[in-house]
């Protein structure tokens, strides 16, 4: 028990669990895309403004927030449900990216520019939602104090990097118009 103490505490070693666990779902979506013989295929959006631009970013931003914020609620299952949240987002990045690799591989590279901001944010959600339970529990349980430092700190700079991935994503549409432009389309996303 007291190896499960020290590693509760460490924030290190919490990342480094969730990075891990974040890689395997992300495998193992892949793989089932695989299996399944899945493909995705983009099909160019509307015309694209810096309006639209701007519209796309807070939109993107603002759902961005909401599964950081579902993913901060669960503290209050001491970081289990924020761990499922992150499970089921990497298994669904990894299917889609295969399904994208299958069916429409020129617009991985977009993909790559804003996809690790992204989903780093939200494991730093989920490192400091365990953090933050774990110290909340052994201040109920034995006293000690809270030490919210670790997990603020990855608060901040997760929503830092959603903002900067928001910015990005929507910024990519024009690139993706232009490289999807030339492929004919197939009356959407299938």
């Amino acid at each position: 028990m007291d190896k499960l103490d020290r590693w509760s505490r460490s924030w290190w070693a919490l990342f480094a669990a969730n990075v891990l666990l974040f890689g395997l779902t992300v495998g193992a979506g892949w793989l089932s895309a695989d299996l399944r013989g899945e493909q995705l295929q983009v099909r160019p959006f509307a015309e694209v403004t810096a309006d639209r631009i701007h519209s796309d970013a807070a939109y993107i931003l603002r759902a961005n927030l909401r599964v950081a914020g579902g993913m901060l609620a669960g503290a209050c299952t001491l970081g289990l449900f924020s761990l499922v949240g992150l499970l089921y987002n990497g298994f669904v990045l990894g299917y889609g990216t295969a399904a994208l690799a299958r069916g429409a591989s020129e617009a991985l590279p977009f993909l790559a520019s804003y996809a690790p901001l992204e989903f780093l944010a939200f494991i730093l959600v989920v490192t400091a939602t365990q953090h933050l339970s774990f110290g909340v529990v052994r201040c109920l349980a034995t006293g000690e104090p809270v030490r919210p430092r670790a997990a603020g700190v990855s608060l901040i700079v997760a929503g830092a990097l959603l903002v900067v991935a928001a910015v990005v994503e929507a910024s990519v549409i024009p690139a993706i118009n232009a490289v999807v432009g030339q492929t004919p389309s197939t009356g959407g996303v299938q």
